[in-house]
């Protein structure tokens, strides 16, 4: 396996990839080699990156041109990211605001939307597309209250939310060929909301790039910690979807587990190409070894492997991978 390649050019074209592995594993720094391998050997091609704990991008984003949004401008952005597609349609289409206000609504608690409550907030949007009014979350929230006050209560906190004076300038930053999404600054409670938006926000650039046949590639740090069931849908669907529009993810958490413990996630992996297992701990270990019907070799190799040392699979095959010379040349 050729680890300076870029992963889904070549026979492997329009991969998605998953890598695991525990603190101290080298994981970091693989992810990050990965980056620049992408940065260095395209010309056009875009990198979103979103770093949920922050800061551990910041020397390769100077040193390659690259851009930083942080939380908090991301949430100052709120209204144009979710409400904004109302303003440029020209018909009744509302999927895609509905689908992140019914995600927010379940990452900030609510039980099940029922049907019902889905048609309200069909029409709550259809009555803000009709009016004159600015889109904003503030004014939906008004109209949500005549017809559901239960489901406006659990929104009112978004209300702090309202664009900030230079969200327009943040959108720009957009435009940037590296972009990355740091919620170093951000507060535990709002991370969740963070993340959902820098989806929408990354799901709207791939798009973009994809009509002028530009490859976009999606590095998403997950961890259930900010997980919630509507924001593990809206990944999935993204997921699904991106490989039709130029887009290709390289996504990476501490533990498979995260992921068959998640019937949601769990569909991520039925929709990966190519798997890379760094140290994991013994649990984790019987489980992706039951999942893949892996050889024991390689399971009692990962569970004693060093920093950089792995083995990489894309469910029928196994191989041993050793970055540990990458991790040297940092």
């Amino acid at each position: 396996m050729n680890n300076n390649k870029v992963f889904y050019k070549g026979d492997n074209n329009l991969v998605h990839k998953l890598t695991f592995g525990l603190p101290g594993s080298g994981i970091s720094s693989i992810i990050k080699k990965e980056i620049i391998n992408v940065v260095n050997n395209t010309k056009d091609d875009n990198i979103v990156v979103i770093d949920v704990y922050g800061t551990q991008f910041n020397e390769i984003i100077q040193k390659f041109g690259g851009v930083t949004i942080t939380a908090k401008e991301l949430l100052g952005c709120f209204d144009k990211i979710v409400f904004e597609p109302l303003e440029i349609s020209n018909y009744k289409n509302y999927d895609e605001t509905f689908n992140i206000i019914v995600a927010i609504l379940e990452d900030l608690g609510s039980d099940y939307i029922y049907p019902t409550q889905q048609s309200i907030l069909y029409e709550t949007l259809d009555d803000m597309w009709k009016s004159s009014e600015e889109n904003t979350i503030s004014n939906f929230i008004q109209h949500l209250q005549e017809k559901d006050n239960k489901l406006a209560s659990i929104l009112e906190v978004l209300n702090v939310f309202s664009n900030s004076e230079n969200s327009q300038d943040i959108m720009n930053k957009l435009n940037t060929r590296f972009v990355c999404f740091d919620f170093g600054d951000c507060r535990k409670e709002f991370k969740s909301l963070a993340y959902l938006l820098a989806l929408k926000t990354a799901k709207d650039k791939i798009w973009k790039n994809g009509e002028k046949q530009i490859y976009t590639c999606l590095f998403a740090q997950i961890d259930n910690a900010i997980l919630s069931e509507g924001i593990c849908n809206y990944l999935l669907c993204l997921y699904k979807r991106m490989r039709q529009h130029w887009g290709i993810s390289s996504l990476y958490a501490a533990k498979f587990s995260t992921f068959t413990n998640n019937h949601i996630l769990t569909g991520l992996l039925n929709n990966t190409n190519e798997f890379i297992f760094l140290k994991q701990n013994h649990d984790d270990i019987d489980k992706l070894t039951l999942y893949f019907n892996m050889p024991d070799t390689y399971s009692h190799f990962l569970e004693y492997a060093d920093a950089g040392q792995g083995i990489w699979t894309d469910g029928r095959q196994f191989g041993f991978v050793d970055y540990t010379s990458r991790l040297n040349n940092n």
